[in-house]
C-alpha cells in the first residue's frame, strides 16, 4: 500500500498528465502527495561557449529564462493548490531551487513512489531503445 507520493514538476514539460495521474493515485490509495516545483538554475544557467563580447548576452538570456520559468512555477503552484483542494487532498507545493537532483534524491528516500515530469532530459537520439522499426498496430496485417 502506498503511503506517500512525491511528484516533481519543472514547469517546462507538459505536467498536466503527471499531475492528474499523481492526484488520481493519491486519492485512490489515500496516500500523502508531496509536490515539488523544481527550478534547476545550475542547468539553465550552465556556462557555454560564446563569441567575444557575447557573455553579457548569454547571461541576460539565462537570467530571463530563469525569471520566466520562476513565474511559470508560481502559476503552477496556484494550479496545484486548486487541484489538491478540488480532490480533498492536503498539501502545499514547495519549490526546490538549489541542487535539485540531490534534494529530490534525498527526499525520494522517504517516499513510496516518485513521479517526475521534466523536459531537461536526454534527447531521443540518446535513448537506449531504438524504436525506428516499430510498426503501429493498425499497420500490421497478417498475411
Amino acid at each position: 500500500m502506498l503511503r506517500s507520493l512525491l511528484l516533481a514538476l519543472d514547469g517546462i514539460a507538459d505536467d498536466a498528465a503527471a499531475l492528474a495521474s499523481a492526484l488520481d493515485l493519491a486519492q485512490a490509495t489515500e496516500a500523502g502527495l508531496h509536490v515539488r516545483l523544481t527550478l534547476d538554475r545550475a542547468r539553465l544557467e550552465a556556462p557555454e561557449a560564446v563569441p567575444l563580447g557575447g557573455e553579457a548576452f548569454r547571461r541576460h538570456a539565462a537570467e530571463t529564462r530563469s525569471a520566466r520559468l520562476g513565474a511559470r512555477l508560481d502559476a503552477l503552484a496556484a494550479e496545484v493548490e486548486v487541484a489538491l483542494r478540488a480532490r480533498g487532498l492536503e498539501g502545499h507545493p514547495a519549490r526546490v531551487e538549489d541542487d535539485v537532483v540531490a534534494e529530490l534524491a534525498l527526499e525520494a528516500e522517504a517516499q513510496d513512489l516518485v513521479t517526475l515530469s521534466h523536459a531537461l532530459r536526454r534527447p531521443a537520439a540518446a535513448e537506449p531503445v531504438d524504436a525506428a522499426f516499430a510498426l503501429a498496430p493498425a499497420a500490421f496485417v497478417p498475411g
